[in-house]
């Protein structure tokens, strides 16, 4: 997930953005989300059931955490929870899923702060 993250900020990094712009916040989460769903879609084949798509989607941008949209997607495409953990100094989250046949998928990510004025 960071990799996405850091891609798309590289890539808007030469345009001169002003954060303070609904847009322009749009623009960015939007890529953001266009990249987390590419992500989803090569690494979890499974998830490009529309259904599991659109509740990721719903997740993503409504009020549920974010812990909790990609608990509740995994979980719909055939994965429990075995694991997860929070590192306190760094904010890293990470959760491990487990499907019947014994595959794991680990998926970390880090909420950012907002940036400074």
């Amino acid at each position: 997930m960071k990799k996405i993250i850091d891609g798309v900020l590289n890539n808007v990094s030469g345009l001169q953005l002003n954060l303070e712009s609904q847009s322009a916040r749009d623009m960015i989460s939007n890529e953001i989300y266009n990249g987390i769903k590419k992500f989803l879609q090569t690494q979890l084949p499974i998830l490009e059931n529309q259904a599991v798509m659109e509740d990721v989607e719903q997740n993503l941008f409504g009020e549920v955490a974010i812990d909790d949209s990609i608990k509740n997607a995994m979980e719909k495409a055939g994965y429990d929870i075995d694991s997860s953990g929070y590192d306190i100094q760094t904010g890293v989250r990470d959760m491990l899923f487990v499907d019947k046949n014994n595959k794991q998928v680990e998926i970390t990510f880090k909420k950012l702060s907002n940036p400074k004025n």
